[in-house]
């Protein structure tokens, strides 16, 4: 094998032989003669002055100069003055790559420098005077930071757009600076941005087909980079191919050059890239006009592209009253707004099935924007979405809000795991909603014969820590993202009635059905069929893993009762610990000033628990019916009525409610543990006789009035005032 040297042209001395190499890094790799080397490369110096600079003894640093000039790294002049040789300056600056890579030792062990073009690696010492960014927050603001302070381009190539950076982008772009922008092909959103309108998508096109922007896209993305004419800020990828956002910043020029010339390299590579108008893929849309007055309908045809697809069904609900979609969509990063009145549905099913499929793509985790596929938004709006699968989505799939009429019917939503799907929300963990409405909706809201499953794959998709499934205490923490919270429907303040029927709502960790009765509506929440294999995230109120179905006063409510509810024909079943089946509660949720639901009904529910909490919890609530609900299974306790104590609003208590017929003696109940006296200390058990014995029907001291009867064999604790209650062997 051939050997390769390096020599000092100019000098007898050559190192030609491989034992030459290992001479020379064993005299740099002593720390004084290294930095003899660097001082010597500034200024000539005598061995006096070195001796001062390094607080070393004249006689050590002979030596070490000794054995540098031996090697012919220096020489010394008649004067006295030791200089750099060529030769040393040459490996000076070579030691700038080793000394960049030593000294980030620790980053460059967990990513990747191997994909960079060899002349840069090579040169990746002009990066020595970069400063590390460790926080994902400060990495964060100083992309605001080049962006904000650029006068005359940036340049950014990212894995996902940065939307965070938005309107600082506008205002660039206000003042004439110019964009080159690479992106992966599948483009996603970055992080800590909220496109809850069409106002901040409008933004959003504009920032990206202005005449100042140029861009361009890559199969994939191998560095991070941003840069203008003062700073750059990069990053590389970890060793798995991820970004973390750590990584380097600089104002050095000659690391602006490398990070100019990193960019260039890949900017050559990349392709430009296209919007493409709808029509330009897609075959012309099949018209058909209803010769019913001006009623007119489209049909599209998905491709399963999400450069067209979402715009292509934007389009079509902004100029058709009624849009049939074929096929597979795919939305990519995009959401698509109703703000007119428009009917939306899918063609066709393959038996319970549709078999028109949108999905979302290109989004990372945790998701604090409010991304949705649908949101329908308009003061007089009335929307119609039906029969399409849904398939994949981040923190919504469909989103209604400020609307006049909203149903949704025969959809199915699903996903393989709710895991890493959510919004990051401090409250509600990483919350993943199928059908969220709320605020307003004068003309009413329908929803039913949905499907939303949110663990297709229970083993994979819906369970906690493994090495806490079997601790009965233990609780998720939302913010480490240990768990996901799934919510199936989310129905809040609304103006008008609202019915909730007919769906099949499975593997839901948080609610399966939520909703808020305004003193002006009433709602009806019929003929449901939840079930769940998957454990509770315990979000809100430690003490239930779920609930099943839970209705509360609107916020909008100010006056002594809100609505009328009926809860009927459901069907609710649990196999994982301390779920509840429905919850009818007070204000203890709402503000002060907003009361008790009065006059509704619990009728002829099912409901099954496996280990479970309660099956029936009444708390702040009015001449409601509780009747012929069956309870099966095992729980703490069938039916609690167990509204807070309070002394400065008495009328939170639960007044003259009927309770009959309901059958709990398949229900076994559970044993007082330390998880129950944790459940109730605060609501039903405080200041109580009966401490916490578990019990079929229990009574605390804030109920008055109410009749209960029972069966034979069913536990009945009673602290409430003038309650009546009846057995079976005292009903005669």
């Amino acid at each position: 094998m051939k050997n390769i040297g390096i020599s000092q042209i100019g000098s007898v001395f050559q190192l030609s032989k491989p034992e030459k190499f290992y001479d020379l890094l064993f005299e740099i790799s002593n720390e004084y003669r290294h930095q003899i080397l660097l001082l010597l490369a500034r200024k000539p110096l005598r061995v006096t002055d070195i001796s001062k600079k390094l607080d070393l003894t004249s006689q050590e640093i002979s030596r070490h100069v000794a054995r540098l000039g031996d090697i012919g790294l220096t020489h010394k002049d008649v004067e006295g003055l030791h200089h750099l040789s060529h030769l040393g300056g040459l490996v000076i600056q070579l030691l700038e790559e080793i000394e960049f890579t030593s000294q980030h030792s620790e980053y460059l062990l967990k990513h990747a420098l191997t994909h960079l073009p060899d002349k840069l690696v090579k040169r990746v010492g002009d990066l020595k005077d970069s400063t590390y960014i460790h926080r994902l927050m400060d990495f964060l603001q100083l992309i605001d930071r080049v962006i904000s302070e650029a006068e005359d381009h940036v340049w950014f190539m990212v894995d996902q757009y940065p939307l965070n950076a938005l309107d600082i982008i506008k205002e660039a772009l206000d003042r004439g600076v110019e964009f080159r922008t690479i992106e992966p092909e599948r483009t996603t959103y970055g992080p800590h941005f909220d496109l809850q309108d069409s106002e901040d998508m409008m933004d959003l096109r504009r920032a990206r087909t202005t005449p100042l922007v140029q861009q361009r896209t890559l199969e994939s993305i191998d560095s991070l980079v941003f840069i203008s004419d003062k700073i750059a800020l990069f990053a590389f990828p970890t060793l798995d191919g991820d970004f973390d956002y750590r990584g380097f910043t600089t104002v050095d020029e000659g690391a602006l050059e490398w990070c100019r010339e990193l960019f260039e390299h890949y900017w050559k590579k990349a392709n430009p890239k296209v919007y493409l108008s709808p029509t330009e893929t897609l075959p012309p849309p099949q018209k058909e006009v209803i010769e019913e007055g001006d009623h007119e309908r489209i049909v599209l045809r998905g491709q399963d592209d999400s450069r067209v697809d979402a715009q292509a069904v934007q389009d079509a609900v902004d100029n058709y009253d009624e849009v049939v979609l074929e096929g597979t969509f795919n939305f990519g990063i995009n959401s698509v707004t109703i703000n007119r009145s428009v009917i939306v549905r899918g063609e066709g099913r393959d038996g319970d099935i549709p078999t028109t499929e949108i999905y979302k793509d290109g989004w990372t985790f945790p998701s604090p924007i409010l991304a949705q596929v649908f949101l329908v938004q308009g003061d007089d709006v009335e929307a119609v979405i039906e029969n399409i699968h849904f398939t994949d989505f981040n923190a919504y799939c469909i989103r209604a809000t400020e609307a006049q009429k909203i149903t949704v019917r025969n959809n199915r939503i699903t996903l393989e795991t709710g895991l890493y799907r959510g919004i990051q929300n401090i409250a509600f963990g990483d919350a993943i909603i199928a059908v969220l409405v709320h605020d307003g909706f004068p003309g009413g809201v329908v929803i039913e014969g949905n499907y939303i499953d949110f663990a297709l794959d229970p083993l994979y998709g819906g369970q906690v820590m493994l090495w806490a499934m079997d601790d009965p205490y233990y609780r998720p923490n939302p913010v480490e993202h240990e768990y996901y919270s799934g919510y199936g429907i989310y129905v809040r303040d609304v103006l008008s009635d609202v019915v909730l029927a007919g769906n099949t709502i499975h593997n839901m960790s948080a609610r399966a059905i939520s909703a808020s009765v305004n003193n002006d509506s009433k709602i009806v929440i019929k003929d449901n069929t939840i079930v769940s294999e998957v454990y509770g995230s315990y979000v809100l109120d430690k003490r239930w893993a779920g609930i099943g179905i839970v209705i509360h006063p609107s916020w909008r409510s100010k006056v002594d009762q809100a609505g009328r509810a009926e809860i009927k024909n459901n069907v609710v079943e649990y196999d994982k610990p301390n779920f509840a089946g429905i919850m009818i509660t007070g204000t203890n949720l709402s503000p002060e000033g907003t009361e008790k639901l009065a006059d509704g009904a619990v009728r002829n529910n099912s409901i099954h628990l496996a280990e479970g909490a309660v099956g029936i919890i009444a708390e702040s609530c009015e001449r409601f019916d509780i009747t012929n609900n069956t309870i099966s299974g095992s729980a703490y306790y069938g039916i609690g009525v167990f509204p807070r104590g309070d002394a400065k609003r008495t009328s939170q208590g639960a007044y003259e409610n009927v309770i009959e017929d309901n059958d709990m003696r398949e229900m076994k109940l559970r044993s007082a543990d330390e998880n129950s006296r944790g459940l109730f200390d605060d609501r039903a058990f405080k200041g109580t006789k009966a401490g916490t014995a578990p019990a079929h029907l229990w009574l605390n001291t804030n109920t008055r009035g109410s009749l209960v009867k029972v069966k034979h064999g069913e536990t009945v604790v009673d602290e409430g005032e003038a309650n009546t209650v009846l057995t079976e062997e005292n009903k005669a």
